[in-house]
């Protein structure tokens, strides 16, 4: 099964995946950078403006996949 590696960058932090995860295509992988999308917007604070990417590249670093989503929650007047 083909290995992926999910780098993620939040403002000026970066983390390097080292240790990938096994998964069998593409579908997989968007369906893991879904989980973790739906998993940082549950932390965002109202009032909060937060952006996450997350770069997916395979066993040879070839980029296959990459994401950015910018969370600007603000309350109702």
């Amino acid at each position: 099964m083909p290995k992926f590696y999910f780098d993620t960058q939040e403002g000026d932090d970066v983390l390097i995946d080292r240790e990938g995860l096994e998964l069998p295509d593409l579908e997989a992988v968007k369906g893991e950078v879904a989980l973790a999308l739906a998993d940082f917007a549950r932390g965002v604070l109202p009032g909060a403006r937060r952006q996450l990417t997350i770069k997916v590249r395979d066993a040879q670093s070839r980029r296959v996949l990459s994401t950015a989503v910018i969370f600007d929650v603000k309350p109702s007047p």
